[in-house]
């Protein structure tokens, strides 16, 4: 009424989120901004727009992409409930082994990988890591189990059919990042 914006400047998970929602207070934070920061919820927000908007020039910019999460191999005692009194644990105390758990994990992984012709290269990121760290360019889901072994503290992936002559800038690869100060009600333009 007076014209005077209350903000709260504070990380993401402090902000009273409730507030923001009402309208009373506006936020320094896109509220899912981990749904564009780390890579695999980032695939599920690309997949979810492109569910809405199938024609659009995204269809035809993103590689083949499956995401692999690795909590149930590493992580103890995950009990799965499928209900109906079904339940399957396969934390370290389920009685199977650490290979067993991770080849469960690489199920749709090694399906995914499996209908492409032989040669083919694939890339392997950690979800939330950034500068290459940890990245692995491969062409078996053997390599891909190695590799999820020697980095086992990291729990999701994402793996790519890797594009062997990406855009170059003077020689190097690259990424782009935008930042975008929204105000207000926002409708998105197609």
């Amino acid at each position: 009424e007076d014209g005077k914006v209350l903000v709260q400047w504070r990380e993401m998970d402090a902000i009273d989120w409730e507030k923001v929602l009402e309208g009373s207070v506006i936020a320094s934070s896109y509220f899912v901004r981990k749904g564009l920061s780390r890579k695999a919820q980032l695939w599920s927000t690309c997949r979810k727009f492109l569910s809405k908007s199938p024609g659009s020039a995204l269809a035809n910019a993103l590689p083949e992409t499956c995401v692999v999460e690795t909590w149930e191999a590493f992580d103890e005692d995950i009990k799965l409930d499928f209900g109906g009194g079904d339940i399957a644990g396969f934390g370290a105390g389920s009685g199977l082994s650490l290979s067993q758990r991770l080849t469960l994990c690489l199920s749709d992984a090694a399906d995914f990988m499996a209908d492409r012709e032989e040669g083919t290269l694939w890339i392997c990121k950690p979800s939330y890591a950034n500068k290459g760290a940890e990245i692995i360019v491969l062409e078996t889901v053997n390599e891909l189990e190695v590799h999820l072994l020697e980095h086992h503290q990291l729990r999701e992936w994402v793996l790519q059919k890797y594009i062997p002559r990406p855009l170059l800038i003077e020689g190097r690869k690259f990424h782009l990042r935008a930042y975008v100060l929204c105000v207000g009600a926002i409708s998105v333009m197609k």
